[in-house]
Order: structure tokens, then C-alpha cells, then sequence
């Protein structure tokens, strides 16, 4: 059983939090999402602190034995982060005019001295704790989101740090000049930063985890993947797939040239072709050369005639775009061995787990 998380609740003012964030007293941990609130947001909070309402607590985090936050330990800014940096874009003039439209107020250099002061000394219930495990404190995260659940993607980021399959895939796949990002954006496009809910990291991770764990592990449904998430992975092994992977679109696009966004893209989804390829990479190991030969031959004619790829590759895919091996298995089988992929198709199927292709 996880220890139990100590916890007690202060009052701080937003000139004593701004002055920790400007003085690195508080730290952003690897979980909080990236700024991302709208002009919309950004002026009903500022609203609200104008009128003097309470809005919900600032979470903070002991990274040491200390229990306030007044102690010298280091200490992390759990939940709060929108609500803060939004506060400081105020003070510091930075906020759009349509925001401050929304929340019917002036720049604040623009405030009274009165009216500025009051800003200053709006007081937070500020809930400190400590002794949480990682998992814990994941947790907590999760639950004080000011409203805004996190996106698949997103929770991914969040247990980049301990999670060997995503600090895998963010090293090797999304960050420029590291692991084979770059080897790999020659095929796929450049998918290093940030995205809007992470939909990259998303995508890269499906794609990973059913290279490490087999076809079943192709999925975007949260419940499934996070049975993946904290397993060993053999890194030398993901890599060397990945880099068939990179061969096969190599020799596609020496076959038959065609450049452009849209092809980097179908190329990167792991639902319009990575998912049939990888099936037929775990399925037939020792016979790679083969593989090979045949999915560039078939991607390069369908370069030349692209209902190929709806007619035969996603022929019958349900209308709920189902991630699962029944999928892949008659994908490829239609590809490499029609009579047989008709006689699969006409045998019984439970569908044990779907998952849209599209993110949220």
C-alpha cells in the first residue's frame, strides 16, 4: 500500500506566487501541459480576480522533508500554472485586447495604484503536500485540472519520466538532432515539439508500442495502451523496425517520387498504413526481404492510383475506423494473399476493442 500523501493548506498572495516562478523557486514539472489558455479564458480569470472572487486552490509540491513552502526545500507547481502565467502576462501588460475586452478591464499599468495593489495581494488557498509516490502525484495532477481533462496525448507527456515506452519514443522520435528523429523526418516529417493535445506523441506511441509488444498493442484507447506503458522495452530492437519502416517509404519514394505534406502524413498515421505493416513485421519476422518487396511494390502502385489504398488496403473497415489485429491481419492479407483474406473475412469475429482513428 502507497504511503499516505501529508498535506496542509496556506494562503498565499499572487505577488508571493509570481515572485517564486520570476526566482525559480517554484519548478514546472515534465506532467504540466504548455501554456494553452485562450483570450476566453485568459479574461474570465483575470474577471475574476478583479472582482475579488475565489477561484480554485494552487497545488504545490515538497520535493523534500519541509512542509511549507517557506522551508527551503524545492518545491513544484503542480496545478496552477495557467492560472499563474496568465496573471503574469496581466501585470506585465502582455495580454491580448480581446482579453481584456472579455474581462472589461484596462491593461493593469493602466489601473489604479488602489486597483493594482488590490491584484497584488489577491490571496490563493495554496494546498502544499508531500510525500507522494510518482504515480500519486500523477494523480493529483489528473484530478485538479482546472476543468480541462487531459487529452491521451497529453497524459502521455505526463509519464514521459517513467514510463520506458514514452520517454522512448519522445528521445527517439520527438526530439530534433536526438535518437532517429531526424533519420526518421525524411519519411515522416519533422514531429519534434509541441502539438495541440499531443497528438504526435500519440500517434508515435501506438506506432512504438506495437512494434515492442505485437499487434494488439496498435491501439489509441487509453485503457489498453496503459498496460504497455510501464513494461522494459528492448530500444536496439524498436529502432531496428523503425528503420524498416524508414526503407520501406525510402524505396517508395525512389520508385515513384511524390513529396508534399499529405504523403508525409499518410506515411506517419499509424491507421492508414504503418498499422498493416507493423502487423506483417510481428507476424513474419524472419522474412523481412519479402515483406519489403511487397508493401513498396503495392504503396508505389498506389501512389499511381490511390482508390488502391481504399479498395483493397482499408476495404471493409468499419465505419468506427477500428484499431484492432482482425483489421491489420485482412489489410495485409488482401494485399499479399486476396483469396485468402476473403476466406478470413467470412469467419466469425468478436471485436474486443475499438478506438476511432481520429484524436478526440
Amino acid at each position: 500500500m502507497a504511503s499516505r500523501v501529508r498535506f496542509n493548506v496556506n494562503v498565499m498572495t499572487v505577488h508571493e506566487l509570481l515572485n517564486m516562478l520570476k526566482n525559480e523557486e517554484l519548478e514546472i514539472p515534465p506532467h504540466q501541459r504548455d501554456y494553452c489558455w485562450d483570450s476566453m479564458r485568459q479574461g474570465d480569470f483575470i474577471a475574476s480576480i478583479i472582482m475579488g472572487l475565489p477561484t480554485q486552490s494552487i497545488i504545490l509540491r515538497k520535493m523534500g522533508r519541509g512542509s511549507t513552502v517557506s522551508e527551503g526545500d524545492k518545491t513544484s507547481l503542480e496545478d496552477g500554472r495557467q492560472r499563474l502565467e496568465t496573471l503574469r502576462l496581466f501585470l506585465n501588460d502582455e495580454l491580448s485586447n480581446y482579453a481584456l475586452e472579455h474581462a472589461k478591464t484596462q491593461k493593469f499599468s493602466e489601473l489604479s495604484i488602489e486597483q493594482q495593489s488590490d491584484i497584488r495581494s489577491y490571496q490563493f488557498s495554496v494546498t502544499v503536500y508531500r510525500g507522494a509516490t510518482t504515480q500519486q502525484q500523477l494523480t493529483i495532477f489528473d484530478h485538479f485540472q482546472n476543468g480541462i481533462p487531459l487529452s491521451k496525448g497529453e497524459r502521455l507527456h505526463s509519464l514521459s519520466e517513467i514510463s520506458p515506452l514514452v520517454n522512448f519514443v519522445k528521445k527517439q522520435l520527438m526530439t530534433a538532432n536526438q535518437g532517429i528523429h531526424d533519420e526518421a523526418s525524411t519519411v515522416w516529417g519533422i514531429r519534434a515539439g509541441t502539438d495541440k493535445k499531443r497528438v504526435a506523441l500519440l500517434n508515435a506511441t501506438a506506432l512504438c508500442a506495437g512494434l515492442a509488444f505485437g499487434s494488439k498493442a496498435i491501439t489509441k484507447k487509453w485503457d489498453i495502451l496503459r498496460n504497455y506503458l510501464y513494461r522494459e522495452i528492448d530500444s536496439d530492437d524498436i529502432i531496428s523496425k523503425i528503420r524498416i519502416l524508414i526503407r520501406i517509404y525510402t524505396q517508395i519514394e525512389a520508385r515513384y517520387p511524390e513529396r508534399g505534406k499529405k504523403v508525409l502524413n499518410n506515411q506517419w498515421d499509424v491507421g492508414k498504413y504503418n498499422g498493416y505493416i507493423i502487423y506483417s513485421l510481428n507476424k513474419y519476422p524472419e522474412e523481412i526481404e519479402r515483406l519489403v518487396r511487397g508493401w513498396v511494390a503495392f504503396l508505389s502502385a498506389a501512389r499511381a492510383h490511390p482508390q488502391n489504398i481504399d479498395d483493397i488496403l482499408h476495404f471493409d473497415v468499419t465505419a468506427a475506423r477500428s484499431w484492432n489485429v482482425r483489421r491489420w491481419e485482412l489489410g495485409y492479407l488482401r494485399v499479399f494473399n486476396p483469396a485468402e483474406a476473403r476466406r478470413v473475412a467470412e469467419t466469425p469475429y468478436v471485436e474486443e476493442d475499438s478506438d476511432d482513428d481520429t484524436e478526440e
